[in-house]
């Protein structure tokens, strides 16, 4: 079980500032400095150090604070099993990409099965990830980039990531040159979003960033987005999912650029959430046949 040092130790872990930890736990400074310093006798190695009066973290402090989130996590789990009521509840985050274009039939499922009381939160990659450290989510479904050392992870689907654009667009259904894309507006989500990070990863990888664009806007609401491309102010990058069934639209693929994305269920690592998303892999096969059952009867009720 966790004590108070502990949990000053994960409070300061998350803010990087003793005088923030200090007002949230409702503590002075020095009490919070007389925590820390007593871990470190305690498992006999430095936490934290100042590096230029920023606080870092040391690489025994990363080790102790992803084992005490996943022990936070479990006695959690833990506690609501013995205060269990019939059905457990199973706490869900996924990116808005995912909820509203990917996992129709795969909620279907798992609230038709009745196995759990299910919750569904939908935020962008980067806050979902902070919902997991903080055990108010058990698993995201995301698409954006995790530390690997901290959370675990399990291939949850592939998809196609390309460019988009209006259909009449001179880059519609064409392999183009990234100079070419390059002089086109390009409307991007904010900060945080998944779908964005994956493309500003790949401009990095070929030596490009959101400025080698002639023009580019940050909008929130892919809606938005999707209405300004299709009436030709601009070209997107997204999944092929979220535009295939807008007429309106076209796709496009930049040379050399990856054309595809894998999409995670991410939990913390060596948590009881993994044992979760096996259930919820099985939920996946058995969606999948189910999908697959009815395409087949439908084409032979077309026949």
């Amino acid at each position: 079980m966790l004590d108070y040092k502990t949990t000053t130790f994960l409070t300061l872990c998350e803010q990087m500032n003793c005088r923030k930890t200090a007002e949230i736990l409702h503590m002075t400074q020095p009490a919070v400095t007389q925590h820390i310093h007593a871990l470190e006798e305690s498992y006999g190695c430095l936490l934290f150090l100042y590096d230029h009066r920023a606080l870092t973290k040391t690489p025994q402090a990363k080790m102790l604070e992803q084992h005490l989130l996943k022990v936070r996590y479990d006695e959690a789990h833990l506690k609501a099993q013995l205060q269990k009521s019939c059905v457990p509840d199973l706490r869900l985050g996924a990116t808005k990409s995912i909820v509203d274009y990917m996992i129709a039939e795969k909620m279907i499922a798992l609230v038709s099965s009745k196995q759990y009381r299910v919750h569904l939160l939908v935020d962008n990659t980067k806050a979902l990830l902070q919902h997991i450290q903080h055990g108010t989510i058990d698993i995201a479904m995301v698409e954006g980039e995790f530390d690997k050392h901290m959370f675990g992870a399990t291939l949850m689907q592939t998809e196609e990531y390309l460019g988009i654009c209006a259909k009449n667009c001179p880059l519609a259904g064409r392999e183009v040159t990234f100079e070419e894309a390059a002089g086109y507006h390009l409307m991007i989500q904010e900060d945080g979003s998944g779908t964005r990070t994956i493309f500003e990863n790949q401009l990095k990888s070929h030596g490009k960033s959101l400025s080698s664009f002639a023009d580019s806007a940050y909008i929130s609401s892919f809606v938005v987005i999707k209405e300004l491309v299709a009436t030709g102010l601009g070209i997107t990058f997204r999944y092929r999912s979220v535009a295939s069934r807008d007429p309106r639209l076209a796709f496009f693929h930049i040379r050399g650029f990856p054309r595809t994305h894998d999409l995670y269920y991410v939990c913390l690592k060596d948590s009881h959430a993994e044992n979760w998303i096996a259930a919820l892999l099985s939920l996946d096969t058995i969606s999948r046949a189910d999908h697959s059952a009815g395409n087949v009867s439908n084409t032979a009720e077309e026949m």
